[in-house]
C-alpha cells in the first residue's frame, strides 16, 4: 500500500471510529474512552471521548492516565519472560521453588508456565476481587492483609484443584499476584521497582505509575468510576 493510500485507510478509520465510538461509549454507559491506533510501529489516530472525570465534566484526551487493572498482568509476564531470557528462572521451574509451600498434584506441579498462562487447574480464588472491595469499604470476612494471609488462602484452596495443571484454562488474578512474587524473588529488586527499571522506563512510558498518589497528581488522569444501581457513574476509590 501506498503512502497516499494508507493515509486515506487511516482518514477513513478515523472518520468510522469518530461516529461509532460515542454510541458505543452511551451503549455500555462509558464515562469516557481514550484509543490510540498504531500502524508500522507508528501513531495515526489517537482522541479521547467523553469525561476523565464525569462529575466535574473534565473531557478526556488522547493522553489521559488510567488505571489499567488486569492489563499489568502483560507487564508481569514481560518480566518474566526477561528473567527467563536472563537465566535467573526457567519457565518450568515448579512455582513450589518460590512460595512457602508446595502447589500442584503430587504427579503434577504447578509452573511458573501454568501461572503465566492461567492452567493452574484451580479456579480464580477471588483474591483480587476481595482486596479491590476492602479498599472501596466493603469486608469479606477473609482475613487477606499480608503475603503470608494471601498464601495461606491459596494454600488451603488446593483442595478446589479440577484439572491437572496445563489441561484446562481458568482466568487466574492469584496466579499473577504469584508470579509477582516470584519477580522479587530472582531479580533482587522489589517487584514495583523491578518494573519500573527494566521494562516501563526501557518503553519511554514515565507517566505510568504503581503509586495512586502519583497517578492522583498528574492533571490529567481519569477518575476511577462505578455503577450505581440505578445504572448511573459515580466517582469511586482506589
Amino acid at each position: 500500500m501506498s503512502r497516499a493510500a494508507s493515509s486515506t485507510a487511516h482518514q477513513q478509520i478515523a472518520t468510522w471510529l469518530d461516529e461509532q465510538i460515542p454510541s458505543m461509549m452511551a451503549q455500555c454507559k462509558l464515562p469516557g474512552f481514550s484509543m490510540a491506533m498504531v500502524h508500522n510501529g507508528a501513531i495515526c489516530y489517537a482522541d479521547g471521548f467523553g469525561a476523565r472525570d464525569a462529575q466535574r465534566n473534565l473531557p478526556a484526551t488522547a493522553d489521559t492516565l488510567y488505571g489499567i487493572g488486569s492489563v499489568t498482568k502483560s507487564f508481569v509476564a514481560l518480566g518474566i519472560l526477561q528473567l527467563a531470557a536472563a537465566g535467573k528462572l526457567d519457565l518450568h521451574d515448579p512455582v513450589s521453588q518460590y512460595i512457602p509451600f508446595a502447589l500442584g498434584l503430587p504427579d503434577a506441579p504447578i509452573t511458573i508456565h501454568h501461572l503465566l498462562t492461567h492452567s493452574l487447574g484451580l479456579p480464580n480464588l477471588a483474591t483480587s476481587t476481595m482486596l479491590i472491595g476492602k479498599g472501596l469499604g466493603l469486608e469479606s470476612g477473609i482475613p487477606l492483609s499480608s503475603p503470608n494471609d494471601f498464601y495461606r488462602f491459596v494454600n488451603g484452596a488446593q483442595a478446589e484443584i479440577v484439572a491437572k495443571p496445563g489441561e484446562r484454562f481458568f482466568y487466574h488474578n492469584a496466579g499473577y499476584r504469584m508470579l509477582g512474587h516470584i519477580i522479587q524473588a530472582t531479580s533482587g529488586l522489589p517487584f514495583h521497582e523491578y518494573l519500573q527499571q527494566k521494562v516501563i522506563a526501557p518503553l519511554g512510558m514515565p507517566r505510568t505509575t504503581f503509586a495512586v498518589a502519583a497517578m492522583q497528581a498528574d492533571p490529567d488522569h481519569a477518575v476511577f468510576h462505578r455503577k450505581t444501581a440505578t445504572g448511573a457513574n459515580e466517582p469511586a476509590p482506589f
